[in-house]
């Protein structure tokens, strides 16, 4: 091991742990796939198939 960088410090210092990861999926997403993203959750919202256009059953749990 390579000697200490201070002469007081008897044991060289270990490197920070890795930044842990975004929780997220959508981390680094473009502005074109923000909006793609977003504008399936407004027809999800507003009762529309994204694939077909045809009104979303609602059901109450």
């Amino acid at each position: 091991m390579a000697p200490p960088r201070h002469p007081r410090h008897r044991r060289p210092s270990l490197p920070h742990p890795p930044a842990a990861r975004p929780k997220s999926p959508h981390t680094g997403l473009t502005l074109y796939q923000v909006l793609d993203a977003l504008q399936d959750q407004l027809r999800c919202w507003t009762g529309t198939c994204t694939t077909c256009g045809r009104p979303l059953t609602r059901a109450r749990t």
